[in-house]
């Protein structure tokens, strides 16, 4: 029988969450067989956004094979998922009182589509929108990993808008992202990533086999996303309690505190990935319930903070120098020691000296932010360009998107400089609250020693060197550094920044 979640399903009702903020169907289903009941279950009970005697089913994949591995079912395995579902559709149609027209689109590049690493990209979204408004869907079933399920779930938002009415659902093949249950897609847009309101899924159905089948450094993709609210949460509060935003929503964090707490309980997932590192079900849930805690927050706040912002510096220096991206959970992975480690430094002040916060105009600004820009390691370690020549050379044949993307980091820079300013005619009531702000940053953080070896008993990177294809921390240093420009949104580094600090010394890399 399918299985729900139960440590989610008590912290939702203790916590009176709505309904609203969560898919009506959230289910895990320990086989295939148990997946095709609960579809089938969903198509006879109307569980759509439009019941009908004649359903036409739209599964959406990215074309990657994804093997399902482990289970007991009716249904033969191992084999391609993709297929497996389909073929589970076609057999419903046998016993479901309705008759389904299951039509399956591959996002692959035979069909005009990016190679994968490339789908998650705004463009893509919107193409499929058009795709699906052509010839409309009752359902569309997103297929996949964090990608898939970015790309359909704002391609079904856009669709929506337009007052299409049509149901969506995701079966994930990968733990890898907190989107399965969130209304938010990251996207790429001009080369750097943004976050978008997108459709939140009717049903996300999490299916053992499946998930089991995945390669294991995608589960572990999925651990570094969710260690993020180690810090991302003190960000997001510190945002507030310091006038930057007025958004913070406690709940969300009431709910991932003790539903992520596990993951840093000495002994669990020791060993690595490469051995039975816990219950994939468990994992699920955690991530399941990441996502209702942004749609709780209104916004990627509560999952994404400073963090992320200098993973998606990463992803732009990368992206502008074509090298290839990382992955974004051992990414995130990553950059959140930053984050734990400057929150380490943040926990020696007792006060924010106004004195000491930068009274930086615009043209001053601009005139760091364009020098930081102009240093980035664009070959990912700065020993490649073994002559100045050749780094200037290469600098000059794309000279149009490195400037473009340096205009817009010194627009948003300009944004927080005045921010800051303002900051400094609010200092003098904020400082007698700072020793209740530093209390409640505390218990909304992990220290850095216990999350590193965390992140190291998953198997998780503790340095650029140990990602895939290796980095270098020149990359790193310079990320952290930039990623105080990067997005208006407050991290932890923007308070190092503007109390005149090196956001790097301060977190000792």
């Amino acid at each position: 029988m399918m299985v729900g979640f139960p440590r989610l399903k008590a912290a939702r009702e203790t916590l009176a969450v709505p309904t609203s903020l969560a898919p009506a169907a959230l289910h895990l289903c320990p086989s295939v067989q148990e997946l095709a009941n609960t579809c089938l279950n969903l198509v006879t009970t109307g569980h759509s956004a439009s019941h009908q005697s004649n359903l036409r089913i739209m599964l959406i994949s990215d074309g990657v094979s994804k093997t399902c591995t482990t289970g007991v079912s009716s249904l033969h395995l191992p084999q391609d998922v993709h297929g497996l579902v389909h073929q589970m559709f076609e057999d419903l149609s046998d016993t479901s009182g309705a008759t389904l027209t299951v039509q399956r689109l591959v996002l692959s590049p035979q069909n005009g589509f990016p190679q994968p690493h490339e789908l998650a990209d705004l463009l893509v979204a919107e193409k499929l929108a058009s795709i699906l408004a052509a010839d409309l869907p009752h359902i569309v079933i997103a297929i996949g990993s964090g990608s898939v399920t970015d790309v359909v779930k704002h391609a079904v938002h856009l669709c929506r808008d337009q007052g299409a009415q049509l149901g969506f659902w995701v079966v994930p093949t990968a733990l890898t992202v907190t989107a399965f249950t969130s209304h938010f897609a990251v996207l790429s847009t001009g080369g750097h990533k943004e976050t978008f309101r997108s459709a939140l899924p009717d049903a996300t159905l999490f299916c053992l086999p499946i998930i089991a089948g995945a390669p294991q450094h995608l589960t572990a993709a999925g651990i570094g996303d969710l260690v993020a609210g180690f810090v991302s949460y003190a960000d997001w509060m510190l945002a507030s309690r310091l006038g930057f935003a007025d958004d913070f929503v406690p709940l969300a964090a009431q709910l991932m505190g003790p539903m992520q707490s596990y993951l840093l309980e000495p002994g669990f997932g020791v060993g690595g990935l490469s051995q039975n590192f816990g219950p994939l079900g468990q994992l699920a849930e955690t991530l399941a319930a990441a996502g209702v805690a942004m749609n709780i927050g209104g916004s990627s706040a509560p999952q994404s903070g400073g963090e992320h912002a200098t993973s998606h510096v990463i992803d732009l220096v990368r992206h502008l120098s074509g090298r290839t991206p990382w992955p974004h959970g051992l990414q995130v992975a990553l950059t959140t020691q930053c984050s734990a480690a400057l929150h380490e430094w943040c926990a020696t002040l007792d006060f924010i000296p106004v004195a000491r916060v930068l009274d930086l105009d615009d043209q001053a600004i601009a005139e760091i932010v364009e020098r930081t820009f102009w240093l980035a390691p664009f070959s990912g370690s700065p020993s490649e360009f073994s002559q100045s020549d050749k780094r200037e050379n290469w600098i000059a044949a794309h000279a149009a998107p490195l400037q473009s993307e340096c205009d817009r980091l010194v627009k948003t820079a300009q944004i927080k400089a005045s921010q800051w300013r303002d900051l400094r005619k609010r200092m003098g009531p904020l400082q007698s609250l700072w020793p209740q702000i530093q209390k409640e940053r505390l218990e909304l953080t992990a220290p850095a020693a216990p999350l590193a070896q965390a992140l190291a008993n998953w198997g998780l990177p503790l340095c650029p060197e140990d990602m895939t294809p290796a980095g270098h921390v020149a990359e790193l240093r310079w990320a952290l550094r930039m990623s105080v420009f990067f997005r208006p949104r407050f991290g932890i580094q923007d308070l190092a920044f503007f109390l005149g600090e090196d956001p790097v010394l301060c977190a000792a890399l």
